[in-house]
């Protein structure tokens, strides 16, 4: 039952920051990583943070082998250039 609430809670934030950034920004998110991948993409944040680090690699090895959404960054160069920056 916690883990229902608690998901619950967790949907409801994640509808509220994106209507927030939605009036702010001018653009529609269908989730909390189109989001994250448009702010690293755009250089809303420090695309050299753990964070956007995280981001990237993890979907770089989700999409493998899958067809991207075009309006999404090209991974492929990005996380090569976070892989140089780390190490």
């Amino acid at each position: 039952m916690a883990t229902d609430v608690e998901e619950e809670l967790t949907t409801a934030a994640s509808f509220l920051i994106r209507e927030w950034v939605e009036k702010l920004l001018g653009v529609k998110f269908n989730s909390l990583r189109e989001l994250a991948v448009y702010l690293i993409d755009k250089m809303y944040v420090d695309n050299r943070s753990n964070a956007a680090f995280t981001v990237l690699t993890t979907m770089a090895k989700s999409n493998k082998g899958q067809n991207q959404d075009p309006n999404m960054l090209n991974l492929g160069v990005f996380t090569s250039f976070f892989v140089f920056q780390k190490s």
